[in-house]
């Protein structure tokens, strides 16, 4: 009797099965491209992340390398420095100098003899 009532209706009842089926398809096709969206977009922001980090990295090592040559400049100074004192300029007296600077100065006073 059932199927006496739903004989005409059956050709209805396919169509919305397949219309249901449709609808179900579209929805987890939307819910695979969303899914991949958010993938994408999660891997966008680690390049962009990876990309600041190596941009860190290179300004922290242009840093070092400035830093590196200044160290490399102070060490030829004092070298120069070192090499200036160690060896005498025209502003230090000789041994030689000495004695006539000593003539200069007052010579002491002779006690009387006794």
């Amino acid at each position: 009797m059932i199927a006496i009532i739903l004989a005409p209706f059956k050709k209805y009842l396919l169509m919305g099965a397949a219309a249901a089926a449709l609808l179900y398809g579209a929805y987890l096709y939307g819910h695979h491209v969303a899914n991949e969206e958010h993938e994408q977009a999660a891997l966008t922001q680690r390049i962009k992340d990876l990309n600041l980090g190596i941009a860190i990295t290179a300004a922290d090592q242009a840093k070092l390398v400035e830093q590196q040559s200044r160290i490399d400049v102070l060490k030829k100074e004092l070298a120069d420095a070192r090499a200036k004192i160690s060896r005498p300029d025209d502003t230090c007296f000789e041994p030689d100098d000495v004695d006539g600077l000593l003539d200069i100065w007052p010579k002491p006073a002779t006690s009387p003899a006794r």
